[in-house]
């Protein structure tokens, strides 16, 4: 439902949404905004004038924010007409809990929500459950300036940290983590339109990541943005350190060393990450994996924030610099690396044999073979050793079915074990013994059989 000019100026101006206080949308806009000289009495009678304020405040709002400010406002506007119609429903403190279940996480509706699920749109979600936990006034408010917008954002926290952190494979949703950080490194950021956007893009990444298939969907996306730029070899923070980086590329991604050499004990200490490039519209970005994540990822459990590191990346000039995106996950310490002038001189030490090479974590060192064989139609053939194959039914998991030629499906070994590995799936089956295979319906078979 559009509104007019006016009404638009009127909903920004009462809701605070842009600004904090009229002072402050005053000093944006270049007037004083205050009693009597409200942001739609701007430009007079002229049409034209208050078109040419909007259309500022709008593009304001899409550098800042990328949203479309006459959509926000008009959802907004929707909101809060279904509150005033709809609000003896939304009384049930499990309601917000209950609409992200149902319009992010694909679960059937449940009592409380039953009579009105039909009556929105899932856009309409984020604001209304802002509104619910008083975040967000209603339009007809008349609260006046903001007084305290760190409690509006302690109310969307509380409920966020209570919903997304469940069922997926982070303990805490990364776009989450990157909320607070902003929250909290740089509070100038927080008004309300912000809190709409933020709210809104933790909401849609769980949403992405909340099912299985979303989960593999969301993957595969990722997969088609991953790139491997020209690294391979010997890396230094300094040309005198005795700490050098080692890439080497591998079928999906970068085993990345880091090596501490002790010249006097003829010792070379080394602790190993797996790292991923991505090349996103935004900017470059790389996922690095702690050694310790492989425990996590193979049981099935969560991965704790701070084993897995995101950074921004820039390669010019022999030159790679990170830029740190979260808080946590700031084990991964180093900001810029340049190629190694000394590589034949560091590759010597690397294959002499009198330097004992150490593992630092070489209780969770495991190797990744991408083995996928073939898929039929109702099978996944991996290759198994001897020349054979595990024949995996694709009815053990429903994302099995989407499986490409494509996607990173093999075999890993950690702790004397053997787990059939779906990576884009998250899967992961421990098949290292007879019984184990039995329980999970897989076969060992001599050849792959294409008419089933």
């Amino acid at each position: 439902m559009s509104q007019n000019v006016n009404e638009y100026l009127r909903i920004i101006e009462r809701t605070r949404l842009l600004r904090n206080t009229s002072d402050e949308l005053g000093k944006l806009v270049g007037f004083s905004v205050g009693s009597g000289n409200g942001l739609a009495r701007m430009g007079g009678k002229s049409p034209f004038l208050k078109d040419a304020i909007f259309r500022e405040l709008a593009h304001l709002v899409e550098e800042d924010y990328e949203l479309n400010l006459q959509q926000v406002l008009d959802t907004y506007f929707e909101a809060d007409l279904f509150i005033e119609k709809y609000g003896a429903f939304l009384k049930q403190k499990s309601v917000p809990y209950s609409l992200v279940r149902y319009f992010y996480d694909d679960a059937d509706r449940t009592d409380d929500i039953s009579m009105i699920v039909d009556k929105m749109e899932g856009r309409h979600v984020p604001i209304i459950i802002l509104m619910i936990l008083g975040a967000l006034p209603r339009i007809s408010s008349k609260g006046g300036d903001v007084k305290d917008i760190e409690n509006s954002y302690k109310k969307a926290f509380k409920f966020l940290r209570e919903t997304v952190c469940t069922n997926t494979p982070f303990k805490v949703l990364p776009a989450l983590i990157q909320m607070e950080d902003a929250q909290r490194c740089d509070p100038s950021v927080m008004n309300r339109i912000h809190l709409i956007y933020s709210f809104n893009i933790v909401l849609n990444t769980y949403g992405s990541l909340s099912t299985r298939m979303r989960l593999v969907q969301t993957n595969k996306e990722l997969e088609d943005t991953i790139v491997f730029p020209d690294i391979e070899g010997l890396w230094v923070e300094d040309d005198v350190s005795t700490v050098f980086w080692k890439y080497e590329i591998i079928a999906n991604g970068y085993k990345l060393r880091r090596y501490l050499l002790n010249e006097e004990r003829k010792e070379l200490r080394y602790t190993e990450f797996f790292m991923k490039f991505y090349d996103s519209p935004d900017y470059s970005w790389a996922a690095i994996l702690h050694p310790k994540s492989i425990e996590f990822l193979l049981s099935g459990k969560p991965t704790p924030n701070q084993y897995i590191s995101y950074v921004a990346f820039d390669l010019t000039d022999d030159q790679l610099t990170f830029e740190p995106l979260l808080e946590e996950g700031r084990w991964f310490s180093v900001r810029k690396l340049k190629r190694s002038k000394h590589a034949n001189y560091l590759e010597k030490i690397l294959s002499n044999d009198r330097y004992e090479k150490i593992n630092e974590c070489k209780e969770y060192d495991y190797e990744f073979v991408i083995l996928l064989s073939a898929i039929t139609n109702y099978h996944v053939y991996i290759d198994a050793p001897n020349g054979r194959y595990y024949k995996v039914p694709k009815k053990l998991n429903e994302c099995l079915e989407s499986i490409t030629i494509n996607d990173d499906a093999g075999i890993i070994q950690f702790e004397n074990k053997t787990y059939l590995a779906f990576d884009t799936c998250n899967l992961y089956y421990d098949v290292s013994t007879p019984q184990k295979l039995a329980d999970l319906g897989i076969e060992i078979v001599d050849s792959i059989t294409t008419k089933e």
